[in-house]
């Protein structure tokens, strides 16, 4: 099911284990979508929702959801797109200033 993405985000906030499931499937939910009209296409598990702190998203999962994102933009409208992220283990966390770029 479809929920409403957050777009008011400011340095205060967190990014928290709702927002990553939240994220995650509404990636799902627009491959079905596009499933409807297109034909089938590369897609990597991205797991099920995640429930505990201890349970927290790796970098290997972070590029799963960047990867299906890319081949949601490959196979269905190939719209205008900048450079795909890439997630790598133990490297620092970018500063909200980053966030801002993206």
């Amino acid at each position: 099911m479809w929920q409403e993405p957050k777009t008011d985000w400011t340095a205060d906030d967190y990014f928290n284990l709702s927002d990553y499931n939240r994220i995650k499937n509404n990636i799902a939910y627009l491959r079905e979508l596009a499933l409807e009209v297109y034909t089938e296409f590369p897609w990597q598990d991205m797991g099920s929702d995640k429930t505990s702190y201890t349970e927290y998203p790796y970098a290997d999962e972070f590029n799963a959801l960047e990867n299906n994102l890319e081949y949601l933009r490959e196979n269905t409208f190939l719209f205008n797109n900048d450079v795909q992220k890439q997630w790598y283990e133990n490297v620092r966390t970018p500063n909200y200033e980053d966030f801002n770029r993206l």
